[in-house]
């Protein structure tokens, strides 16, 4: 280990240049003035901005920095700034595990409990495929965090990482069925780079990834307290144009903790043109799309979404925190584009794709917005409800505001009418189902048919409420809830936390903070336990403990 952090004091040496101009001095493309309206407001603001770098065949052919990357030095952003690419960082451990695949250190179909044996046996196997996909069924790490009290503020580290999924008992799904982002998998991967090279992930990355690239000022950053030159720092908005730090705390590697440049994403991109590391067979694998067991593609590769942009090809993966971050790659005209801001309110795809429209060729047009009818006055007051997906809770809540009909939860947005049962929500198409006196029964979401139903409202009389009254324990998360009724209100009391009103959402089912929270009853009508669920950590079990 003293030679591992040896060795990593050196590379971060050698990786931690101070901001400056760029290196690449050349003529600016035809197109800067364009890119440069784009980013107009972060270059016109005292606060937090962003970076963009475009690149064909792996050559920068434009670098340029918008705002502030220090609030209080005043130091401005430019085209050697680095920032923390949150999950843009995905695709740098799928790729490690890509490498040592064709080195013949491991397989991709591989039982991952070879190589984590402290990981619990959820009745079948989870192949090291499922983990880079999101089809493995684990729960989020974030989000069962989010269940023990764990507010962003709080510290957590890889060991206590590790110990909350070995407790798990439950997947959200079987392996291979389904398709969920989840952090879990990819600080598993790091993990199994780490002990199957022998070296931390930190340290391959350096030496298989960065250096060969050329990428000098990028590293694995796992310790959130060291010290990184010529690093932008993040904010949040704090209100009245005011900021806050926002920074990561975590030493959390693989599915984030990533810190590059515009100017080394370049290089990276251009690695899948011309590889210099892996090959072409390794760069093809990258791009495959999972597969799950009914025989339907999903859109998720090796740490990146595989789609289409105005009718081209694109490859893209965002990163968010106190940072936000896109890298879009179009194989068609092999161009690049890194757009990396340090304002947690940014929209980094919004702006990389206005870049793209300028700068990437055979773009389609623009695709027209799909024609619909507002929702019939009478049709609007028969949808309003709670609709729920039994398999994991997820609800869609249909309101009437000033603005029309609206929904909550899945895609969200307001609904109109496309006619014949069919509805708008948000970009998803939605099909309505009807009972037998023509009431909507279950909403259908989307080409997979996501079938969320209608639910009764839930109780809010003492009397009712009293039956969820007691102590609940999570033996996966080793937490304790209490519900307690004051008055005419439950809340949810945690040990060391302020207490949560949980707020009547469906019949036995409530939400508080997030999270949704399912009264689990008897015959007898009491309650025997608590099923939590807040979108990648769901139906976690709390029985009610024995009074």
């Amino acid at each position: 280990m003293r030679e591992f952090a040896m060795r990593a004091i050196l590379l971060g040496l050698g990786l931690t240049v101070a901001a400056g101009p760029s290196v690449a001095a050349q003529p600016l493309p035809a197109y800067t003035a364009a890119v440069d309206s784009i980013f107009a407001e972060q270059k016109r603001t005292a606060g937090p901005g962003c970076a963009v770098g475009v690149s064909r065949d792996g050559q920068i052919e434009l670098a340029r920095g918008y705002g502030l990357a220090d609030l209080e030095s005043g130091a401005l952003i430019g085209p050697v700034t680095i920032f923390n690419i949150g999950s843009t960082s995905k695709q740098f451990v799928t790729f490690a595990i890509q490498l040592l695949a064709d080195e013949g250190k491991l397989r991709l179909d591989d039982d991952v409990r070879r190589y984590l044996p402290e990981l619990p046996d959820l009745g079948g196997p989870i192949r090291i495929s499922h983990l880079m996909h999101h089809t493995s069924g684990l729960r989020d790490y974030a989000s069962l965090l989010s269940m023990t009290g764990w507010r962003g503020g709080d510290q957590f580290d890889e060991a206590r990482v590790l110990a909350l999924i070995a407790g798990q008992r439950r997947l959200n799904f079987e392996p291979g069925r389904a398709y969920l982002y989840s952090n879990t998998g990819y600080v598993l991967l790091a993990t199994i780079v780490t002990r199957v090279s022998g070296v931390p992930w930190e340290i391959f990355a350096a030496e298989r990834i960065f250096g060969p690239l050329g990428m000098t000022r990028s590293s694995v950053r796992g310790n959130p307290f060291e010290i990184v030159k010529g690093r932008a720092l993040g904010y949040s908005p704090s209100g009245r144009g005011a900021w806050r730090l926002d920074q990561p705390n975590h030493a959390i590697v693989g599915s984030t903790a990533v810190m590059t440049t515009v100017e080394d994403l370049a290089r990276w991109t251009g690695n899948y043109w011309n590889p210099v590391v892996g090959n072409r067979r390794l760069i093809e694998r990258m791009r495959e799309r999972a597969v799950l067991a009914s025989g339907d593609t999903v859109s998720y590769a090796s740490g990146i979404t595989v789609d289409r942009y105005r009718g081209v090809d694109v490859l893209h993966h965002g990163g968010a925190g106190g940072y936000r971050a896109q890298l879009l790659q179009f194989p068609g005209d092999r161009v690049g584009i890194a757009v990396l801001c340090n304002g947690g309110n940014a929209n980094p795809d919004r702006l990389a794709r206005l870049v793209a429209d300028r700068v990437v060729t055979g773009l389609g047009p623009v695709p027209e917005l799909r024609t619909a009818e507002p929702v019939a006055a009478e049709e609007a007051a028969a949808l309003i409800g709670t609709y729920r997906d039994p398999s994991n809770d997820a609800l869609i809540r249909v309101t009437q505001t000033t603005n029309g009909l609206t929904m909550q939860g899945g895609a969200g947005g307001a609904i109109r009418s496309l006619g014949a049962e069919r509805l708008l929500m948000g970009d998803s198409e939605v099909r309505v189902e009807r009972g037998s006196r023509g009431e909507p029964v279950a909403l259908v979401v989307g080409d997979g048919g996501t079938r969320y139903l209608r639910q009764a409202p839930a109780a809010t009389e003492p009397r009712q409420l009293s039956r969820y009254v007691g102590a609940y324990r999570s033996g996966e998360l080793d937490r304790t809830w209490w519900v307690e009724l004051r008055g005419s209100e439950l809340w949810l009391v945690q040990r060391s936390l302020a207490p949560i009103q949980l707020e009547p959402v469906f019949e036995h089912g409530y939400r508080a903070a997030g999270t949704t929270v399912r009264f689990v009853m008897s015959r007898a009508g009491r309650a025997t336990a608590v099923l939590a669920s807040n979108g990648r950590a769901n139906l976690v079990e709390f029985p009610r403990v024995s009074e």
